[in-house]
């Protein structure tokens, strides 16, 4: 049976229609009971001689209907068609069996024809109607030409009991289509109640829609998957079809400018993927019209896998690639000046460092010349009483020489020249042994300072000799060096190194541990740690801040600018430490409780040799905070 065209006997919640299965079963029921009834009243109003025959269609009958009663919960749909076929096929035996065209069970007919009208269809109906009209035809035909001859016309209470129960058949059949139209009347007025509140709802959202749409200042389309456009603002039109009508209906293509249209294909593949894009678009409006950037944003919208519409946001970002234009420009020029700006500081870095190298050559050179000054003093001595020796010696010779001349030189006067002579010639060796010492000591200690060459040496004999050898020049200090030299710290390393941190942490002691009117000490102390050796030089003196203790070994920085001080010295010291002989440098300090420096150094220096303590001065310029600015042996 074609469902699409039944009308229902019921209306489900959604407002359709479809059969019921409750008045399905309700109407085959009732059938049962009408054949039941009829066939009871025939067997009592009708001849004897008929009365198997009713009984066997009434039978056929009845069990059709319990088969469809039983298929309905099913299809109640199939089960009235089954329904309608066996009481028309029924209904056509009868006529065909008793009284042909006057038979009173043609009024089945009339209700196989009520059912099927109206609970199967207008398609039903035709066919049933047709189908009866055709069969009484036929049997008139067959009648009047004597192809046929059927039973006497029933008695009249047995039609009479066909007509009723004909009526009664029907009269259920309108009075529960009746009931039916009532209710599917009210449940169209509530449907078009609803269908209008939506109606009204959707309307105001359109409006809504469209006004937002419309304030909007960005550029709002949306197309479908053909690419035609369905809506679109104000904005969109004045971007790309300002002069144009309706764009309802058209492709992007038919209204934009070519160039434009042809920077889409890269959209278009996206949305198809189900992605979204996001684009720049740039195209002149006019030939002699400076160029529009646009940035579109399209969303696509899927649906089963496909691209059922897309909502494409458009801005004009002219002024925003302009200004990125300007500022790429602004950053390039930035660039340009940074680099020009960097080269000039990397000149004056060289420039700089050549400065500093220059500086703690002359320090270093200081340090020599004052060892030289110190030395040179100190032989005035030794040498000066030589000379002297030597020109007494010269005029007792003299005279002697005269003496033996003149023939007047006597025993007693040469035993006393003679013991003279001898006297100065001791007074003269003492003193070139004095000499010799101090010559000594000062060959090593410069020839160290000066030559840098790494050898095998005791870390005593190497001190002690630096330290002798600026005696000369702390002389003029009341303060005192005191040693204390572990023997036997053999080191294979660079002497002239280890003598110039001795010597610029004592000079800096003197010149910043120990205030005026006061006489200090310091100690000089060096041990073995561990294959490594450890120099310590301890003050007595003021101390220093944290302040300055942070920047002591920073070029140039010393307190006592100006006033002997260089801001050299310690960093001298720190890189000679560090970079020369391959160590550490520690400080310790605080006011009022002297400074103490500590020297950790291996005894043996990695190869190859450094660069002179003079050029160290570049890699005391990297930053790694030397000085020579102790505030109390600090600077």
């Amino acid at each position: 049976m074609d469902n699409s065209t039944a009308p229902a006997l019921a209306a489900n919640s959604s407002g359709s229609v479809t059969l019921n299965t409750a008045t399905v079963r309700r109407f085959i029921g009732l059938i049962a009971l009408f054949v039941a009834v009829l066939w009871v009243s025939g067997q009592l109003t009708g001849h004897a001689s008929d009365a198997g025959g009713r009984a066997a269609l009434s039978a056929f009958v009845l069990t059709a209907l319990a088969a469809a009663y039983a298929y309905a919960p099913r299809n109640p749909g199939h089960a009235m068609g089954a329904v309608a076929i066996f009481m028309w096929l029924t209904t056509a035996a009868n006529m065909w069996v008793f009284s042909g065209v006057y038979a009173s069970g043609m009024v089945f007919f009339t209700l196989v024809i009520s059912m099927t009208g109206w609970v199967l269809g207008k398609r039903w109906l035709i066919r049933m109607v047709a189908a009866s009209a055709l069969w009484i035809a036929w049997m008139a035909v067959a009648q009047v030409q004597g192809w046929h001859q059927p039973a006497p016309l029933p008695p009249p209470l047995h039609a009479a009991a066909n007509w009723i129960g004909s009526l009664v058949a029907i009269g259920f059949f309108i009075a529960e289509g009746r009931r039916v139209l009532w209710g599917l009347g009210d449940q169209a007025r509530r449907l078009a109640s609803q269908l209008q509140q939506q109606l009204d709802t959707t309307q105001i959202q359109h409006d809504e829609l469209h006004g937002l749409m419309e304030s909007m200042p960005a550029a709002v389309a949306a197309f479908d998957a053909n690419w035609r456009l369905l809506r679109c603002n104000r904005r969109y039109k004045e971007f790309f079809a300002p002069q144009a009508g309706d764009l309802t209906g058209k492709r992007f293509k038919d209204f934009a400018a070519p160039e434009l249209a042809a920077q889409v294909g890269g959209i278009r593949d996206a949305l198809q993927r189900g992605d979204t894009h996001v684009s720049r678009m740039h195209y002149r409006p006019a030939p002699d019209a400076p160029v529009r950037w646009l940035e579109l944003q399209s969303v696509p919208q899927m649906r089963h896998g496909k691209l059922v519409q897309s909502v494409v946001t458009t801005v004009d970002i002219t002024h925003t690639v302009q200004a990125e234009e300007q500022l790429a420009m602004r950053n390039r020029a930035l660039h340009a000046q940074v680099t020009t700006q960097t080269q000039a500081l990397d000149a004056t870095q060289r420039e700089l460092q050549l400065t500093q190298e220059t500086l703690l050559n002359a320090e270093a050179k200081a340090a020599i010349a004052t060892l030289v000054a110190s030395v040179s003093h100190e032989l005035n001595t030794p040498i000066g009483n030589s000379a002297l020796v030597a020109s007494a010696l010269a005029s007792s010779a003299r005279a002697l020489r005269e003496d033996v001349v003149q023939g007047t030189l006597r025993r007693s006067t040469l035993e006393a020249q003679t013991a003279s002579m001898l006297d100065a010639v001791a007074l003269l060796e003492r003193n070139l042994q004095r000499v010799q010492v101090l010559m000594g000591q000062f060959k090593q200690v410069s020839a160290d300072q000066a030559s840098e060459v790494r050898r095998r040496f005791d870390l005593a004999g190497v001190v002690k000799d630096t330290v002798d050898a600026m005696r000369p020049s702390l002389r003029t200090q009341p303060h005192a060096v005191v040693l204390h030299l572990q023997p036997g710290l053999v080191m294979n390393s660079y002497p002239g190194a280890v003598g110039q941190i001795v010597i610029n942490l004592i000079n800096n002691a003197y010149l910043h541990a120990f205030v005026p009117d006061t006489i200090g000490t310091v100690d000089v102390t060096t041990r073995g740690v561990e294959g490594s050796v450890v120099i310590e030089v301890r003050d007595n003196g003021a101390g220093m801040s944290d302040e300055v203790r942070e920047r002591l070994f920073e070029p140039f920085f010393s307190t006592r600018i100006g006033s002997g001080g260089t801001g050299l010295g310690l960093s001298i010291v720190q890189h000679l430490a560090v970079k020369t002989l391959n160590g550490s440098i520690r400080v310790s300090s605080s006011p009022g409780m002297g400074t103490t420096f500590e020297v950790t150094l291996p005894l043996e220096a990695d190869e190859p040799a450094p660069a002179s303590a003079a050029s160290s001065g570049s890699g005391s310029g990297s930053g790694s905070g030397q000085h020579e600015g102790k505030i109390g042996p600090s600077a």
